[in-house]
């Protein structure tokens, strides 16, 4: 026998998901090698349409030397120096 959910359960459940979708923002993070000016997040938001309407943080981490690394949803966009020197790196040792 196949139980059926109660109408009233489901709008309580309906509304749960509804409330911790509205809850859970999206944000994207800026790591940069120092911390970046209101001024310097926004021209980065307005350089990037996939991060220009969402909560911008910044993380501070000095090992990327310079440049700043883009992270939002899945996604990671290295613009640094270390990422940039990593990515020769690789691509040296496959050449040797």
């Amino acid at each position: 026998m196949i139980a059926t959910i109660s109408a009233d359960i489901k709008e309580e459940i309906d509304n749960y998901l509804k409330t911790k979708t509205n809850q859970e923002k999206i944000r994207a993070t800026v790591i940069s090698s120092y911390k970046l000016s209101a001024e310097e997040i926004a021209k980065i938001k307005a350089s990037f349409a996939v991060i220009n309407n969402l909560e911008v943080e910044n993380q501070v981490d000095r090992s990327i030397m310079s440049g700043v690394i883009i992270k939002y949803g899945s996604y990671v966009i290295d613009l640094s120096i270390a990422g940039q020197l990593n990515k020769f790196k690789k691509l040296f040792y496959e050449i040797a």
